[in-house]
């Protein structure tokens, strides 16, 4: 009886070995087409990366790099609907990341180029909502923060920035109205309402800017607080 219980056993393990050893040469081949797309990716050959991505994604569907170059690629091109597509799954799929060691960061940046291309969509309150998970799940981290604000200026969506910045200005007051993170978000809230040529409105956020940063005994974010300064005045104001 054990003898049969165990030859049982082991026709039923064979096979999965094999499917194991299958999916694990899989993935290798993936991650091999992932590192060919991303060598045309940085020379700016986005046609021949995304079709290297879609064969590796083909390969292994949670191959999470794959996905976030297929993504980055296709916000180049202006290809927002597919684009937002492969930022979730890159986002869907983080914990799969091959050999990535900040899984939760690599997350976070999916989620900041899926909200981009919702914000290229024209779907504002769907980008928003990606950037409030991305900045949230960093701890308000300021490189998740930077990382924000400069897609919304790159894309020169800065009363997309406004909003964002001005709800988590106000989120955060809530918590604690001493915090650090509350410098940087004036700084940028600031920087956004100047570019909608609102200089009143950017010099006042900038004083709330410098006051958290004097009450934080002075920050990395002083020398850019009065440059700006510099610039709001020289417009005028």
């Amino acid at each position: 009886m054990q003898r049969a219980l165990l030859a049982a056993a082991i026709l039923i393990l064979i096979p999965n070995l094999f499917s194991c050893k299958k999916n694990a040469e899989r993935t290798q081949e993936a991650a091999a087409l992932y590192e060919s797309a991303y060598q045309k990716m940085i020379l700016g050959n986005y046609d021949g990366a995304i079709s290297e991505y879609k064969q590796s994604i083909s390969l292994d569907k949670k191959f999470a790099q794959s996905w976030s170059g297929l993504s980055f690629c296709l916000l180049e091109k202006g290809e927002w609907k597919d684009a937002a597509r492969a930022a979730e799954n890159a986002a869907k799929n983080y914990l799969a990341a091959y050999e990535y060691d900040d899984k939760e960061r690599f997350r976070q940046d999916a989620l900041v180029e899926s909200g981009e291309a919702y914000l290229m969509l024209g779907k504002e309150k769907k980008a928003r909502q990606r950037f409030k998970a991305a900045f949230a799940e960093s701890g308000k981290g300021e490189d998740v923060l930077l990382n924000i604000f400069v897609t919304c200026v790159r894309r020169e969506k800065y009363s997309a920035a406004e909003t964002f910045l001005e709800q988590a200005i106000l989120d955060e007051k809530k918590q604690s109205a001493g915090s650090a993170i509350l410098t940087p978000l004036y700084l940028y809230y600031s920087q956004s309402v100047f570019a909608l040529g609102r200089a009143q409105d950017a010099f006042h956020a900038l004083q709330e800017a410098k006051l958290n940063s004097i009450k934080a005994g002075g920050t990395k974010y002083d020398s850019a607080i009065d440059d700006f300064f510099a610039r709001v005045e020289e417009a005028g104001f």
